[in-house]
């Protein structure tokens, strides 16, 4: 067996406890057109949800538990503080929690710093900008509220990192940026490259910085070459040994693999290949509503097949999603844990 990971070896968990957010950012699988994708279900954890997952893994065995994921923002889940406390109470994981910061009065962010106050624990700002540019792609979100939110909680003993996707548009602001976060208190900095190149109404298409896919792959001839060929050294398996649970409370191997199944653009190869994937083994095979999380790990797909598809050795294809983000060519994650983001303590 070529399993993906066994409970028994799990450091790492990333959580997406709901899908709701207050923001429409342009180039993210929640916005279709400048609205709301009006594919994706709009849900939230429960309050055992919680216990239903962490009952599940031993409990001094977790390393890390992120809250972030593809389509929501941690903050807007009406159950997070509960969860925040029973992870607390029941695990030895450090804690990290990426928010675009703009929501809920300084009350909350007083209370929520309390969960985040060891030295590995962080809660990371998204704010991409200072008050003339971060809404340009982080659109309604509001740079004083953020502004006062983080200092609530940083004023209130919380660990927090600011973390800056670099554009066209933004660039010429990170140096004033990295030395706001300093006066404010932020602990650490994270100028980032992004793969999320954007053409807003006064931006550019991303350059410089930004992640080039074209170069990397011209010595395989084509994208499709590549995506054929390339050997996976997957993140999450490999490095992190992590697993993905989304707002639907469904296991993925990684928030990458999990974030198609709802992409607005039907014609996305990614979202059918996910489609594929679910009717073949039908809906519910990793959704631990219905399943434990061992026998989800034990399933057909995560014991063996995944693994095996990396080396084309599956009745399976390998999906386009691994070449894309743990493919040996480039490195399309700004994900803290590699080489496109640069995190500076202050």
């Amino acid at each position: 067996m070529s399993h993906y990971l066994l409970v028994s070896q799990i450091e790492r968990l990333q959580l997406e406890p709901t899908s709701h957010c207050n923001l429409l950012c342009p180039r993210c699988s929640r916005t279709d057109n400048g609205q709301l994708n009006s594919r994706l279900p709009l849900t939230d954890w429960q309050p055992e949800s919680y216990e239903i997952l962490f009952s599940q893994i031993p409990n001094r065995q977790l390393k890390e538990v992120l809250f972030n994921g593809n389509y929501g923002d941690p903050i807007t889940s009406k159950n997070l503080l509960h969860g925040l406390e029973h992870i607390k109470n029941n695990t030895s994981a450090s804690l990290r929690l990426h928010t675009n910061g703009s929501l809920k009065g300084t009350e909350f962010w007083k209370e929520i710093a309390t969960y985040f106050k060891s030295d590995k624990d962080r809660l990371v700002f998204s704010i991409d900008g200072l008050d003339s540019t971060n809404a340009l792609y982080r659109v309604n979100s509001r740079f004083p509220k953020i502004l006062e939110n983080a200092q609530a909680f940083i004023q209130s003993g919380g660990k927090a990192r600011w973390d800056y996707l670099i554009f066209d548009h933004n660039r010429h602001q990170v140096d004033e940026a990295q030395k706001l976060a300093k006066k404010l208190g932020f602990i650490e900095f994270n100028a980032k490259k992004t793969a999320r190149p954007v053409n807003l109404k006064n931006s550019q298409q991303n350059k410089g910085d930004s992640l080039e896919v074209t170069q990397s792959v011209n010595k395989y001839g084509s994208w499709s070459d590549y995506i054929a060929r390339s050997s996976i050294d997957c993140k999450f398996r490999n490095h992190v040994r992590g697993l993905f649970v989304d707002f639907q409370f469904d296991v993925w191997p990684c928030c990458w693999l999990g974030g198609p199944l709802y992409f607005a653009d039907a014609s996305d190869p990614r979202r059918k290949e996910l489609e594929n994937l679910v009717e073949h083994y039908g809906p519910n095979f990793n959704s631990l509503a219905h399943h434990s999380l061992d026998s989800i790990l034990n399933h057909p797909w995560m014991a063996e097949e995944l693994v095996k598809s990396w080396q084309m050795q599956s009745p399976l294809p390998k999906l386009r999603v691994c070449t894309r983000m743990c493919g040996e060519a480039f490195e399309a994650s700004s994900g803290a844990n590699w080489s496109n983001s640069h995190i500076q303590s202050l």
